[in-house]
């Protein structure tokens, strides 16, 4: 049973990652890049992650291999919806953002405000999904090791977002602020901001 979820842990990044390659030739051209000591500031944590995720660390952090708990048919269940949800919203999140998307945190000729598809849900659905993801892939792994992977996710997945943010307010300003204010940043509201009288 566990060997079939890491086969489907390592068929859905698989997924992810292939569709971002063929993905990666159909975006607009670059208006403003990104400073090559900023861009590796992400790179290389989401790389470091990534490893982390992939394979028992060495000594003397070994200790991270250790499972987290036993295995149940409840935390299987979860941890499939989560890669689901994860690898769905990760795609749709793509797909919306079509040739607008980037890697690196830059501004592309006619940059356009996307705020259709899950980004009407949250601004960096992107990253959802891939937090999404790296989750499931902890809770089915089970060491300890996936939940250092998953914290070195979010945090950079915090700061990268924070830079296109501040990006986002230069190009579209109140437009952009208001969007803010509306949609939270990576955690859907439990009500929505028109129930809340926004």
């Amino acid at each position: 049973m566990a060997s079939s979820r890491f086969l489907g842990v390592i068929l859905a990044w698989l997924v992810i990652l292939g569709y971002w390659l063929v993905k990666a030739f159909d975006v607009k051209t670059t208006a403003r890049p990104e400073s090559y000591r900023s861009r590796f500031a992400h790179l290389a944590p989401l790389m470091v992650a990534g490893v982390i995720m992939a394979r028992p660390l060495p000594s003397p952090l070994g200790a991270l291999n250790r499972a987290m708990f036993s295995y149940s048919d409840g935390v299987l269940i979860v941890a499939d919806v989560l890669l689901a949800a994860g690898v769905v919203t990760t795609l749709w999140a793509r797909r919306t953002l079509g040739r607008n998307w980037s890697i690196d945190v830059m501004q592309k000729v006619d940059h356009e405000l996307i705020e259709d598809g899950p980004f009407r849900y949250v601004r960096h659905p992107i990253y959802t999904g891939f937090l999404l993801t790296f989750l499931a892939s902890a809770l089915i792994i089970d060491q300890w090791r996936c939940v250092l992977a998953t914290a070195i996710a979010y945090v950079t997945f915090v700061r990268k977002y924070r830079l296109e943010e501040a990006m986002m307010l230069q190009l579209f300003g109140e437009r952009y602020m208001a969007y803010r204010l509306r949609v939270p940043a990576l955690v859907p509201a439990l009500i929505p901001a028109r129930a809340r009288g926004q």
